[in-house]
């Protein structure tokens, strides 16, 4: 009698090539999860971009006009930091009705207040007057404001707590994180 060999594959190839698609799927995985926060952060970056340059609109235009001394001290020194849980409290609306300055600034921050809470996870805005934001030792921005008194530039600077793309949280010394966009106020 005659054997005849059996082609096919066996159970250890089966198992292998399992594995090894696996490894490729969790990988794919990986990588589009890196992939998906990264584009998150940048999302943030672009919003925190397009509000920063509206507070710095409105801090120029306060500036510029003598009149709103008031209102543009309402805006100095504007110091919040977003809590997810509670967004803030609703100012009068001045869309529909006619508003001083001091209550179209109130207005506004109120605003910029809410879309922090609601467009960013905890979130931090600082408008001051800063000669040097930057931190050498740090590498990085800085939220303290400082230098140079009333000479010293306005700067908006905005910061929401990022994520790395390992999803571990980004630290700063100083208060958790640092500052993501800083925007000097041409006057």
């Amino acid at each position: 009698m005659e054997r005849k060999s059996e082609s096919g594959y066996s159970m250890v190839e089966v198992l292998v090539s399992i594995l090894v698609l696996s490894a490729g799927v969790l990988g794919a995985a990986g990588a589009l999860l890196a992939a998906t926060r990264t584009t998150q952060q940048s999302s943030y970056q672009t919003l925190a971009l397009q509000l920063a340059a509206e507070v710095a609109d409105s801090v120029r235009a306060y500036a510029s006009d003598e009149q709103h001394a008031e209102a543009l001290g309402q805006l100095l020194d504007l110091d919040y930091t977003s809590n997810p849980g509670s967004p803030p409290q609703a100012a009068a609306s001045c869309h529909f009705m006619i508003c001083g300055a001091e209550e179209f600034a109130n207005a506004e921050v109120q605003e910029w207040k809410a879309r922090l809470a609601t467009s960013f996870p905890v979130a931090r805005l600082r408008i001051c007057r800063d000669a040097n934001p930057w931190n050498d030792a740090g590498h990085a921005y800085k939220w303290d404001c400082g230098g140079g008194g009333n000479g010293a530039p306005l700067v908006i600077k905005l910061g929401w707590q990022a994520k790395n793309p390992d999803g571990s949280q980004v630290k700063d010394g100083e208060s958790g994180f640092a500052p993501s966009v800083v925007l000097p106020v041409a006057g």
